[in-house]
């Protein structure tokens, strides 16, 4: 009951937030596998049974995004929909040398993130049955409407943070490693978040290991509940590349919760079933490591920025996402997804349509290594020194003295994948043929995915198809 209430009170203040994301490093998208109106369509008749002791389906998806000028705001500096790099331009917005580009270079540098998601879902389940049956207690046989399942699912997952550039001048020579916006993002010098292309990553995403437990299991009534752990089969992001590919939750083993209830809103009929649907799950994900970048506090992009060490007498300049890329302690909390809709049977046909909502709560960060040393400044204009006031699209005045970063300058927020909240529109159709010896099923459906607030979260449409089988 904690686990549903504190999802609940996730849902609520998801939605009250309308405040506009901007500058963030870091975004969570769902994982293509958590899709409840996926898992739940038609797929519900053999899961719940209790009178074939096996089953298994096999569901398809694919999935894209859409309205990527929306999402773009996440990335880019407040109020911006795209960005002029430019020396001398009073409306500039990033100071050509802070990307290591000719002082005359002119150009307008735009992203556009988009992602594909394909996969499949393969799940089974064992009726256990008397299998645990070790008793009764008040006439109430322990275990007997236990079952026993494990999913396995597949992702194949394509991002690409979409940038471009127009109204290009004073390039720098194409021979050099660094002439234009597309390869300052993709410096060979920077070691985390570069910007080169699409990413993917295609693989085994998530592996969970469960327990369902059947309470109603009628043609017209359903009632049940499930928990399991999800076992991550991808590694942890490296943030090698802004906005990376990811297969399901980042590497965080989880754990799972849900509940299921369909009721019928006709009379008993022989004719056909018109029913409402209550699912809900919620992940609690478990904290692990990774690497993020983040900005300065009041300085936003200022990852992007050159960097000095002090009383480094090679006077290296050294790109900003190398220093203020770090290993920090990752505090998902919980991910949920709940749906409701009306599903209509008849004989063999099933309908459903329904509306659905995803909730993240957002992350937090801690600083992994407390052993940090306040040796960097903002570059300024000579050797061994600093400018501090500084910002992305401006170089401030040489300090009197070094003006080292400290840690507590770090916006940690910024590095953070914000709470968000998805809602959406399904529908399915499906078949079933039930036999004495065996049950068959299959399902097709679709989604569309609507932001709560389109600065923070991806909208996308997906469709599936799915079979399965009970004996």
């Amino acid at each position: 009951m904690k686990k549903v209430t504190t999802s609940l009170m996730l849902c609520f203040f998801a939605l009250q937030a309308e405040i506009p994301k901007n500058s963030q490093t870091f975004l969570f998208t769902r994982p293509g596998q958590q899709n409840l109106c996926l898992k739940q369509a038609v797929w519900h008749n053999l899961f719940y049974d209790k009178e074939k002791r096996n089953a298994f389906d096999l569901a398809v998806y694919h999935q894209e995004s859409t309205h990527a000028d929306n999402i773009q705001a996440y990335f880019l500096p407040s109020n911006r929909t795209q960005l002029l790099v430019n020396t001398t331009a009073l409306n500039r917005d990033v100071l050509p040398y802070w990307l290591q580009l000719p002082v005359n270079f002119n150009g307008v540098l735009r992203i556009s993130p988009t992602q594909t998601q394909t996969g499949f879902t393969l799940e089974g389940r064992r009726y256990l049955g008397n299998f645990l049956n070790c008793g009764s207690i008040a006439g109430f046989k322990l275990f007997q409407d236990w079952c026993a399942f494990i999913t396995a699912s597949f992702n194949a997952v394509k991002n690409n943070w979409g940038l471009s550039q127009d109204n290009v001048t004073g390039a720098g020579p194409t021979t050099a490693p660094v002439h234009d916006i597309l390869t300052a993002f993709n410096n060979p010098e920077w070691a985390f978040y570069k910007s080169n292309g699409s990413t993917t990553q295609n693989r085994l995403s998530e592996i969970r290991i469960g327990i369902n437990t059947t309470f109603i299991s009628t043609p017209r009534a359903q009632v049940a509940t499930y928990t399991a752990i999800t076992l991550p089969c991808t590694k942890k992001p490296s943030n090698t590349y802004i906005f990376a590919a990811q297969s399901g939750y980042n590497g965080h083993f989880g754990i799972v919760s849900g509940i299921s209830f369909q009721f019928p809103l006709n009379r008993k009929s022989e004719d056909y079933t018109l029913a409402g649907t209550i699912n809900f799950e919620n992940i609690f994900l478990i904290k692990n490591h990774q690497f993020r970048t983040f900005d300065l506090y009041g300085k936003q992009w200022s990852r992007f920025m050159l960097l000095r060490k002090q009383n480094d007498p090679t006077n290296t300049l050294i790109p900003g996402v190398n220093i203020l890329t770090h290993k920090v302690r990752i505090h998902p909390h919980n991910v949920m997804d709940f749906g409701t809709g009306l599903r209509f049977t008849k004989n063999w046909f099933e309908a459903e349509l329904g509306y659905g909502l995803w909730a993240n709560k957002g992350e937090r960060c801690r600083i992994f290594n407390k052993n940090w040393v306040a040796e960097y400044g903002i570059a300024g204009s000579t050797i061994n020194t600093s400018a501090s006031t500084s910002t992305i699209a401006n170089q401030g005045p040489d300090d009197p003295t070094f003006v080292p970063i400290v840690q507590s300058d770090l916006n940690l927020y910024s590095g953070q994948s914000t709470a968000s909240t998805t809602h959406k529109v399904y529908g399915s159709l499906g078949i079933k043929r039930f036999t004495n010896s065996c049950d068959n099923t299959f399902n097709i459906g679709a989604v569309v995915e609507i932001p709560h607030n389109d600065t923070d979260v991806l909208s996308t449409w997906g469709v599936w198809l799915s079979a399965g089988v009970a004996f």
